[in-house]
């Protein structure tokens, strides 16, 4: 078989299973979050527990080398493939898959600790990385749809977390990665289905308008 028939079937499939996961989001794409970075920095091994199959994570570990390469070599046998949303690309979906052969171009190079990554996992695990978190106090979201890292690790109450943006966004979602199931919390409280904020989850936010979030640590 001609090997961009196989590349093609290959990038058909992955993204026709990322998107049974994916929430309904609809309207216009938003622009990439920018971000101010104003806080301290730590040491700390970041423990991202996975489940199998499609998981919605961040990696708030920074590391030295933050190719995908050095990603792999963590998650070993861990994972299928990792997807990112870049919102601002034409391109939007970028992914690596360390199964595919040399010969295949991969859009995702690198990885970072404010996007979330859908992570397609072949079995419950845990990946460990070891880096430096740094504080993030105020995180520039655009108006429609972000999909953002919480970048602390704590765990608060949504209002709390999202105070400092009240009255400027519609929802937030969260993926459950052992029921596959999207989580929302709404401000005006109707249909919760979620209440606290979870480290190294990845979370989508509708926004009703630009705005700069002030992140809430406790």
């Amino acid at each position: 078989m001609d090997k961009r028939i196989v590349v093609i079937i290959i990038g058909i499939i992955a993204i026709a299973a990322l998107l049974a996961v994916k929430p309904p989001i609809t309207g216009r794409s938003t622009m990439a979050t920018s971000v101010m970075v104003t806080g301290a920095m730590y040491s700390h091994e970041c423990s991202i527990q996975i489940s199998n199959g499609w998981n919605l994570i961040t990696i708030p570990c920074i590391q030295e080398n933050s190719s995908i390469e050095n990603f792999s070599k963590t998650a070993a046998g861990k994972y299928r493939s990792i997807h990112y949303y870049n919102s601002s690309s034409p391109d939007k979906w970028k992914a690596y898959n360390p199964e595919l052969p040399e010969w295949v171009v991969q859009d995702l190079k690198s990885t970072g600790a404010l996007q979330g990554y859908y992570v397609n996992a072949t079995a419950d695990s845990t990946i460990r990385v070891n880096g430096t978190i740094m504080t993030y106090q105020s995180v520039r979201l655009l108006k429609g749809w972000n999909l953002i890292a919480y970048p602390t690790n704590t765990t608060l109450n949504l209002a709390t977390a999202f105070s400092t943006i009240q009255g400027k966004y519609a929802v937030v979602y969260m993926l459950n990665s052992s029921t596959k199931i999207y989580h929302a919390y709404y401000p005006d409280g109707s249909n919760n289905t979620i209440s606290l904020t979870q480290p190294y989850k990845g979370y989508w936010i509708n926004m009703t308008e630009e705005t700069t979030w002030n992140v809430a640590e406790n």
